[in-house]
């Protein structure tokens, strides 16, 4: 799988004369593209927590019934938002090509982040935002 996902990638122009990443790394070092899909997955799992607030803050602060929740609720909500599901099943429905198997990797991460991390840290958010 690294192997086919270093042949897909590539610098820009410029970066490096726009050659491969196997090229500056060598063929035997798995653990630069171990690097760039963690650094993938952290950029993903980022732009998906921004976009999961972003999609909360907009109704909570723009509807009527805005006063009706506590405190706590957007924090609440925008962390138990868990989802993967459908982002596995779209990233396996990709037609095989240069970036299939890295887009596939980073949303397993991304997934398997917002179930555990998220999931398992459900509980204690909870309690600390219940706290007067």
């Amino acid at each position: 799988m690294i192997g086919q996902m270093r042949s897909g990638l590539r610098h820009p122009a410029g970066v490096a004369g726009g050659t491969d990443a196997a090229a500056l790394a060598g063929e035997g070092d798995e653990e630069v593209m171990a690097v760039v899909v963690a650094a993938g997955a952290g950029e993903a799992i980022s732009i998906v927590l921004a976009a999961r607030a972003l999609s909360i803050w907009r109704p909570i602060r723009w509807l009527p019934w805005r006063n009706a929740f506590g405190p706590g609720t957007f924090t609440l909500m925008t962390w138990a938002g868990l989802r993967g599901g459908i982002s596995i099943a779209l990233a396996l429905s990709l037609p095989e090509g240069e970036t299939r198997e890295l887009l596939v990797s980073v949303t397993y991460i991304v997934a398997v982040f917002s179930v555990l991390v998220q999931g398992l840290t459900l509980g204690p958010l909870v309690r600390l935002l219940a706290k007067p």
